[in-house]
């Protein structure tokens, strides 16, 4: 059985709704003006950009900038309860306040450990019933486990619930040269340049940097420090370790995995390990 825990009720609409993608900010000398629906917002300085979060994903105070939206009704709940689930729900209160965070799901609630017992509502079942009772309810992927992302997705598209990206405010983007897909996040340092295709539910690690023409598939992780060069093709369900490097025009099938550090010079086969400088198949010589 599912802990007992209230139902979170509706809280009253926020005011600003902003477009889901990406937005550019224009520039006025040292001073960024972004116009919102029905406000506008002047910054004379990146220390004021906290002001910003509430009302939309991410803010560049530099030119040639980029403001990610996305409808400011939602409120999230974050799946799983382990520590890049705590890193997601630390993001979203950074980018919309800290209300706007309801709690964890855990398809094993009763069996969290106590440390990480606060802040846990339920688990599957219990999201399922009150996914039928409200209609402004987002979801954020919790986990840095390819296979569990995979998971969380599924049951994310099974109930209709809504998965906006995420970025954080210090990630790079082109707003005409990145897609991101649902239920995707690009978290702080992240670097991407032009041509990029970011698949649904797919993870940016901390300072991650992508090259141009690359395309990155559902569900895969990039963790932090991993450099994925240009005409790079990552299918889904693959998992990059830190500070790994995939070197110009390779692919990596599904559901491979790149050993932290590892130099991927050659093409990794679907469900293949590889590791070390060069990156060769686990249990190689």
């Amino acid at each position: 059985m599912s802990p007992s825990v209230a139902i979170p009720t509706r809280r009253p609409s926020r005011s600003v709704t902003m477009a889901h993608r990406i937005r550019p900010v224009s520039m006025v000398c040292s001073v960024s003006r972004m116009v919102l629906p029905r406000r506008t917002v002047t910054l004379a300085s990146r220390s004021e950009a906290s002001d910003i979060p509430r009302l939309c994903h991410a803010t560049r105070l530099r030119r040639g900038g980029y403001a990610l939206g996305v409808t400011s009704r939602l409120e999230f709940v974050v799946l799983g309860s382990g520590g890049l689930a705590h890193e997601m729900a630390q993001l979203v209160s950074q980018t919309f306040g800290q209300d706007a965070f309801l709690g964890f799901i855990d398809r094993d609630s009763e069996e969290v450990p106590s440390a990480r017992r606060r802040g846990v509502l339920g688990d599957d079942e219990w999201l399922r019933g009150i996914a039928l009772s409200r209609d402004d309810l987002g979801v954020v992927l919790g986990s840095g486990f390819p296979a569990f992302r995979v998971r969380m997705a599924d049951l994310v598209e099974e109930l209709g619930l809504p998965s906006p990206p995420l970025l954080h405010r210090t990630a790079v983007l082109d707003q005409d040269q990145v897609h991101l897909g649902s239920g995707s996040v690009v978290c702080a340092g992240v670097v991407t340049t032009c041509n990029v295709v970011v698949g649904d539910g797919v993870l940016l690690n901390w300072n991650a940097t992508v090259g141009h023409d690359v395309s990155i598939g559902r569900c895969s992780v990039i963790n932090p420090g991993a450099h994925v060069s240009g005409g790079v093709s990552i299918g889904a369900g693959v998992l990059v370790g830190a500070g790994a490097v995939v070197l110009q025009g390779l692919s990596v099938g599904d559901g491979a995995t790149v050993g932290a550090g590892a130099v991927v010079t050659k093409d990794v086969q679907p469900r293949e390990t590889v590791m070390g400088v060069p990156a060769r198949p686990a249990g190689s010589a």
